[in-house]
């Protein structure tokens, strides 16, 4: 492959392993009009191990409550809504192998917000105040707790 150049390189999309070298181009202006290219590489699997920040998930934030009925498995983050009018279950779906959810609630209304979902050890978690928090990690056909704070896990 050393005779191509590297936007003719195939795509390895989900087929990346740790044994994978990303190419990486960086782009140096030195504010003169002078461009400097620096070519290096590095192992997937270094990226992951050395990661010295937080790490982020920007899927977004789905919103689940009071006016609906069901949290998205498609965005990592769940944010529950109570109501005004009493109790209210909200259904989690089934994930993808592997996949990490955290749902919390950001505003409470008096009146608690029960999660349903195929988890591990337990049928409900019931949320009745700000902050309530599960993390949950799905995996064998269940969703799994891997931390909670302040819910009713039964």
């Amino acid at each position: 492959m050393a005779d191509k150049k590297i936007s003719e390189l195939p795509y390895r999309g989900p087929n990346l392993t740790a044994d994978d070298l990303l190419v990486l181009v960086a782009r140096d202006d030195d504010g003169e009009g002078n461009i400097n290219r620096m070519t290096t590489n590095i192992a997937v699997q270094d990226i992951f191990n050395n990661i010295k920040s937080f790490i982020a998930f920007n899927d977004g934030v789905d919103s689940a409550g009071d006016s609906k009925a069901d949290c998205s498995i498609t965005q990592t983050v769940t944010h529950l809504t109570g109501s005004t009018s009493g109790e209210l279950t909200v259904t989690l779906a089934n994930g993808s192998n592997g996949q990490y959810k955290v749902i919390t609630m950001t505003n409470y209304q008096n009146n608690a917000v029960n999660l349903t979902a195929t988890f591990a050890g337990a049928t409900n978690i019931a949320f009745n105040a700000v902050g309530d928090t599960v993390s949950l990690l799905y995996t064998n056909q269940t969703w799994i707790i891997l931390s909670s704070h302040g819910v009713i896990i039964s």
